[in-house]
């Protein structure tokens, strides 16, 4: 996940998004791994859908201090304003299966 946001640096769009859940297998690091994908997050990518996980709260108040406004996190259910935000100039990074509904409840592959 974090090579992957890194990854977005290089990427010319003017709109990165990420949807996102949590990563399972962790271990005993996860809440410190699951701060520093958020601090990458919030250097990386202008949007966050957070979905519902035990690190929501987490990465949600991380990427807040790490200057992310609160209006560009969203939730599984913002689907209305994801569509209005993913353009043509629009690059979306999910990960896990649950991400994967999302996009596909948007109609976008």
């Amino acid at each position: 996940v974090i090579a992957a946001l890194n990854d977005l640096k290089y990427v010319n769009r003017a709109k990165k998004v990420v949807v996102f859940k949590e990563v399972i297998e962790l271990g005993e690091r996860t809440n410190e791994d699951h701060i520093a994908i958020a601090k990458i997050m919030a250097k990386t990518t202008n949007y966050a859908v957070l979905l519902p996980s035990r690190m929501r709260q987490l990465m949600y108040s991380t990427l807040i201090n790490e200057g992310y406004g609160a209006g560009s996190i969203l939730d599984a259910g913002d689907t209305a304003r994801l569509k209005e935000i993913i353009d043509q100039n629009s690059v979306v990074l999910y990960e896990g299966r649950d991400a994967g509904k999302v996009m596909q409840s948007l109609s976008i592959k």
